[in-house]
C-alpha cells in the first residue's frame, strides 16, 4: 500500500468509501476531482454528511452543485442510518 494512502488508514478501516471520505477531508480537492468521479463524490458527501465539518460541508456542496432541497431529502431519509455508531 502506498504511503499517501495509509495516512488515512489510522484505524484499519479499509473500506473503499472510508478512505475517499477521509480524503475528502484532507487532500486538496483538485486530486479528489481528477481521482474520482462527480457522481461518487456526491455519495460520499450524503454518506457522510453529519461526519463533516460545517467548512467541509459548505465547501463540498459549492464544489459539487449541491442543493439545499439535496441535502434536505437525504437527512430526513437517512438521518438514523447516518448517525449510527455502531456497525451492525
Amino acid at each position: 500500500m502506498k504511503g499517501e494512502t495509509k495516512k488515512y488508514l489510522w484505524d484499519d478501516a479499509k473500506s473503499k468509501d472510508t478512505l475517499a471520505f477521509r480524503k475528502m477531508c484532507f487532500e486538496p480537492y483538485e486530486i479528489l476531482l481528477e481521482a474520482y468521479p462527480l457522481e461518487y463524490l456526491k455519495e460520499l458527501y450524503f454518506k457522510f454528511y453529519y461526519q463533516l465539518d460545517k467548512r467541509n460541508k459548505n465547501f463540498w456542496k459549492i464544489i459539487l452543485g449541491i442543493s439545499d432541497e439535496e441535502i434536505n431529502q437525504k437527512a430526513k431519509k437517512g438521518f438514523r442510518e447516518a448517525c449510527k455508531i455502531w456497525n451492525y
